[in-house]
């Protein structure tokens, strides 16, 4: 609001002029964003609602899906990749639909990214809306004309536009009458092809239903007679013959009306009375054998009774025993029950024959429990004599369960009872011997045996048993409170009280030294909290001087990300070297104080530990919280750090990919253009002939190399070329036009380069430009940082293996082509097929064909070791040979080890198990050693070298099961 005041102040002493509205817009209109789900959230009308980071926040007026739709601003906070405009649900929320970098005071028109991460939307546009610039400008009166200019072509759109919905209208009600009678004329043609069809079907139901009728009559009589036979066929002994005689009356009455049914129904009827008379005598036999089957139950039944009876006697006896025990038992625990004057020895002793008395009776009780646990199946009710009434052996031995349950409950009774009765006569038994106890004491110290004691004999009765001296007020007190007048002393009775007031007296001397020693505990305890609070003030220090330089740590990390994409290598290392310093710094800084911190508990007396714990972590508690936040910080800094080294690490290893492509370049093509071999070229590199290349050889050697690489292959057209013809007879440089050879014939899709090895004739070449030259750039510092990427480990020069190793050339097969005997496609035999992504090692060339003008290579195939001719590319442009196949990639996690068996005794085992280095899925491996077959184990290995940290060793690259763990990039 106050920023709206001060702009129309402003406009009111400015040129009248000046319609631009100040401050943001009230309201925006969102248009366009092809994306087909953004789109439809973030298109409609916003509407300016507060403030954000200084800039003002708009919410779309309605939800989308039950979410706000917020446009808003923020700040460089957490760095300027996230500094700008965002759609998102939540101002600051970490969902977000759309993005744009622009730190206007309003939203952009366009130049948005949808997603926020995606490209930048054309379409998308955002329309501002002041619905107040008229009053903030004035009213002037241009605005008013241009207002009422708007409002005039606005009428005349609406105007125009109801001219149009009235001409639609007409045109619709007019196609709305004709196709009423297009409609009536089809309806009344509808309503006489139906009366046809109404009457025809009339006669056709005229002719089933009476065919219907015959049917219906048939199938009556055809269901009385199966009804019939149905029960005839379920039929038992008791009413055969009833249901026999029904079967024949209805035959005569409805086997006549069943017309074509007729012979079945009497095939039907013979058979139902055939398969009762069967059922019948299977009834028969069926009860015969049910009637024996019972009455050996009953026999069995009879045996069981018997037995169960004698058992429950069995069990009966058992009981009875049980009776007895407990019965004793309460004979014995009488004594304790009686309220006589028994000494402890003699309670201990009753009760313990009470034990022994109930340990029996449990005894007897439980073997009545396992007689029934162990025959109680024998004891099962075979079934009752008379139905609905139970066994005279079910009830027995329900009574002798009942029986069983009461010998329990009364042991365990008498034995709880027994118990509480002991512990009472053992109190009272302790009573009585405590007060005898204190009657010898009293006699002990009442040495004019007159039954009281004196002061005198107080004093030394306090003295001997307490060894204290009792102060004369507290004797004042005792004669006050306990002896009556006329009484020299303490009577007996009151002997109890005596030594109450004697105790109390002790208890208050007792209180006035603990309260010495508390006020002087007090005293140090406040001079050691002095002490701790200069400590903490210290420890604050050192924490202060910890949270700067982890800000600092902070600060130096902070633009890491942005100098990451655009820092060289070198550079990014250098930095990472002295960020990792600053955290380092900043670590040593937070440890420090964290040992101040962890020091301020130290040297304190163990007797004020528990109370100075409390206030030591009252005080300390910020410390700790800015402590707890700096490791959090640290962390985050570290990742953050550590990220950037291994984006540099990452950069390096392209800026060393880069080099190493381009030294290469440089190698193969010098060697082509001096016609070396690989020995040879490395006698170029060892120019000291001592059989290794150090680093200023390997720079030497590229000082002195043509860098400049030219097209080797091009050559200029010579008159014979022109001259040359196929044996086939057609002209010379008609490959191109002339028909290819399909696919079938020779597998190269047209290209003579893939020409048959039968004599066929391959096309001539046309003419063709030469190649621009490449000039290959290998500064000095570069070929430096590059050698030490082509050491083995452990070595700081180039050996001769090492060398032949990496100059090797390895292509991949990209279209199946042929391996032939010799380089003149003409001349030669096809060997073999090489097949797709297939490798071979380049042994020779690439050297050009005249004949087909194309470049060929003698080739090793590393799948069978075979060597012959292959060619690289056809003239018609056909890839079948591109370089590569000497990277592999890890698809399985494996172990790469020192030597190539894996067999051998537990000492070679475990050397194995201490020497293997884990090989993650996903990490590429470099071939030293093609793959090959371990007899032993049947697994194929090969040896390699990990390109993340130069490990080299050798590698299953399949099991023996088929299992692949490695396979070709």
């Amino acid at each position: 609001g106050g920023s709206g005041g001060g702009s129309a102040s402003s406009t009111q002493q400015t040129s009248s002029t000046s319609s631009k509205p100040s401050g943001p817009p009230d309201s925006l209109h969102v248009t366009g964003c092809q994306h087909g789900t953004v789109g439809n959230i973030v298109r409609g009308d916003f509407a300016l609602t507060s403030e954000n980071h200084g800039k003002p926040v708009y919410k779309k007026t309605v939800q989308v899906n039950g979410l706000d739709v917020m446009l808003y601003f923020w700040d460089e906070r957490d760095g300027p990749n996230f500094c700008g405009w965002w759609f998102g649900p939540k101002v600051g929320g970490d969902q977000v639909w759309a993005y744009h970098p622009e730190k206007a005071m309003s939203p952009p028109s366009s130049g948005w990214k949808v997603p926020y991460d995606g490209p930048i939307d054309t379409t998308f546009a955002i329309a501002a809306r002041h619905t107040n610039s008229s009053a903030a400008t004035g009213g002037g009166s241009k605005q008013d004309d241009q207002r009422r200019q708007q409002e005039q072509r606005r009428q005349q759109e609406e105007e125009a536009k109801r001219k149009q919905m009235e001409d639609q209208k007409k045109q619709i009600e007019d196609m709305r009458k004709k196709q009423e009678e297009e409609s009536r004329k089809k309806a009344e043609e509808q309503k006489r092809l139906e009366e046809e069809e109404t009457k025809r079907k009339e006669e056709e139901l005229k002719k089933k239903r009476e065919a219907e009728d015959k049917r219906r009559l048939e199938q009556k009589s055809t269901l009385a007679i199966r009804r019939v036979i149905q029960k005839v066929r379920i039929a038992t002994p008791e009413n055969f013959d009833v249901l026999q005689q029904e079967l024949k009356e209805v035959l005569e009455q409805e086997l006549e009306n069943t017309g074509s049914q007729k012979a079945r129904m009497t095939e039907e009827s013979d058979k139902g009375l055939e398969q009762a008379r069967a059922r019948i005598e299977q009834i028969n036999l069926a009860r015969q054998k049910e009637q024996e089957k019972k009455d050996e139950e009953e026999r069995k039944k009879k045996e069981l009774e018997e037995h169960a009876k004698k058992l429950v006697q069995e069990l009966d006896t058992l009981v009875g025993a049980a009776e007895t025990g407990a019965e004793q038992l309460k004979e014995t625990a009488r004594p304790l029950e009686d309220n006589t004057e028994l000494s402890v020895t003699d309670v201990e002793r009753t009760a313990q024959a009470v034990e022994d008395a109930g340990a029996e009776a449990k005894a007897r009780t439980k073997a009545c429990t396992d007689f029934i646990l162990m025959r109680g199946p024998e004891m099962k009710d075979p079934g009752p004599a008379i139905p609905g009434q139970p066994s005279e052996t079910k009830q027995a031995l329900a009574r002798l369960l009942q029986r069983i349950n009461e010998c329990t409950r009364t042991t365990e009774t008498a034995v709880m009872t027994a118990r509480g009765k002991k512990n009472t006569a053992v109190r009272r038994a302790a009573a009585r011997d405590k007060t005898k106890e204190m009657e010898a004491i009293f006699e002990k110290y009442d040495k004019d045996c007159d039954d009281m004691l004196s002061k005198k004999e107080v004093v030394a009765y306090s003295k001997g048993e307490f060894k204290f001296n009792v102060p004369e007020e507290t004797l004042t007190r005792v004669w006050r409170n306990m002896v009556e007048d006329g009484c020299r002393g303490v009577h007996i009775d009151q002997f109890q009280w005596l030594r109450v007031a004697i105790g109390t007296a002790r208890e208050r001397e007792r209180d006035i030294k603990r309260r010495a020693e508390r006020e002087e505990k007090e005293s140090v305890l406040t001079d050691m909290k002095a002490d701790l609070l200069g400590r903490v003030r210290e420890a604050a220090k050192a924490v202060d001087e910890a949270d700067q330089d982890v800000s600092k740590a902070e600060k130096q990390v902070q633009p890491l990300q942005v100098k990451a994409k655009t820092m060289p290598a070198p550079s990014m290392v250098a930095l990472a070297d002295e960020t990792d310093e600053v955290i380092k710094e900043a670590k040593t800084s937070v440890a420090e104080a964290r040992k101040q911190i962890d020091a301020l508990s130290e040297g304190i007396d163990e007797r004020f530990v528990k109370d100075l714990k409390t206030f030591l972590g009252t005080e300390a508690k910020q410390l700790e919280i800015r402590m707890g936040r700096m490791d959090g910080r640290l962390s985050r800094a570290t990742n953050l750090s550590t990220r950037f080294r291994e984006q540099a690490g990452k950069k390096r290893g392209a800026e060393l990919e880069k080099l190493r492509i381009g030294a290469f370049k440089v190698i193969r093509y010098n060697q082509r253009l001096k016609n070396l071999s690989k020995e040879g070229l490395f006698s170029e590199f060892d120019r000291g002939s001592d059989g290794e290349i150090d680093e200023e050889e390997f720079v030497a050697f590229f000082e002195g190399a043509e860098k400049e690489l030219k097209d080797l292959d091009f050559r200029e057209s010579r008159p014979d070329d022109v001259d040359v013809a196929p044996e086939d007879g057609s002209k010379a440089g008609e490959s191109d036009q002339a028909e290819p050879k399909s696919d079938e014939a020779n597998g190269n899709g047209g290209d003579s380069g893939e020409a048959a090895a039968d004599g066929s004739s391959p096309s001539m070449p046309k003419a063709r430009e030469p190649a621009p030259a490449e000039v290959v750039e290998l500064p000095e510092e570069a070929l430096r940082r590059l050698f030490p990427g082509f050491l083995d480990e452990g070595c700081d020069k180039l050996s001769k293996e090492a060398f032949l190793r990496l100059v090797r050339l390895y292509h991949k097969v990209v279209k199946e082509t042929a391996m032939t005997d010799n380089k003149n496609i003409k001349d030669s035999k096809t060997l073999r097929r090489l097949e797709l992504n297939e490798v071979v090692e380049v042994l020779e060339g690439p050297l050009r064909e005249d004949t087909a003008d194309v470049m060929r290579v003698r080739c090793r195939a590393m799948r069978d070791d075979m060597e012959g001719w292959a060619t690289v590319a056809g003239n018609q442009g056909t890839i079948f040979l591109r370089e590569g196949g000497s990277l592999f990639k890890v698809v399985k996690e494996t172990i790469l080890t020192e030597s190539f068996g894996l067999g051998g005794d537990k000492e070679a085992t475990r050397k194995l198990k201490d020497t293997t280095r884990k090989v993650k899925e996903g990490e590429v491996l470099e071939v030293y050693e093609w793959p090959k077959k371990e007899e032993t184990s049947g697994l194929t290995r090969m040896k390699c070298k990990v390109k993340s940290d130069g490990a080299v060793g050798w590698l299953t690259t399949m099991g023996n099961q088929g299992a692949v763990f490695a396979e070709l990039l």
